[in-house]
């Protein structure tokens, strides 16, 4: 059976995105530790520098293939370290930065999310994802684009 549904996109999208979701139905597949944002710190961190470099490649291919617009680059913040109140010790805050700094090599503009959700959620304490995915739900979408709005109003980023 498990080769079977291996065969599908389907589930191995659910699988490689929600790794709990087979342990809870006891696969023998014990549940992923230290998960941030979909992702593996201390991977992330073992992998920094290839993660920096094909990064910086990705944003400069953009920006060079649309040389009449400006381009912006919008950073999602790390949500659950902003429920939580631990942004100041977030083991994925680093790639905020890190494409902040490579955006200010290129002409290209960069929203971050991270003061922005975070200020809203110390207001009003609503989530912004939907309950059973990562994905934005209908308010992390209202305050995606009030964010974006107000940016390219002030014509920051």
């Amino acid at each position: 059976l498990k080769r079977v549904l291996f065969h599908s996109a389907t589930m191995r999208y659910v699988f490689f995105l929600a790794p709990g979701f087979f342990h809870q139905i006891n696969w023998r597949k014990a549940p992923v530790e230290n998960y941030a944002e979909n992702a593996v710190p201390e991977r992330l961190r073992a992998n920094q520098a290839i993660i920096e470099r094909a990064t910086g490649y990705l944003m400069g291919k953009i920006v060079a293939e649309n040389p009449a617009r400006k381009t912006y680059f919008i950073i999602s913040a790390p949500r659950d370290d902003i429920y939580n109140d631990t942004l100041g010790t977030s083991p994925v805050l680093w790639l905020n930065a890190m494409v902040a700094s490579i955006a200010a090599t290129l002409p290209c503009g960069v929203i971050d999310q991270t003061e922005y959700f975070a200020a809203d959620y110390k207001t009003n304490r609503r989530r912004f994802e939907s309950a059973y995915d990562r994905h934005w739900n209908e308010y992390g979408h209202y305050v995606t684009y009030r964010q974006v709005v107000e940016t390219l109003r002030k014509g920051e980023g």
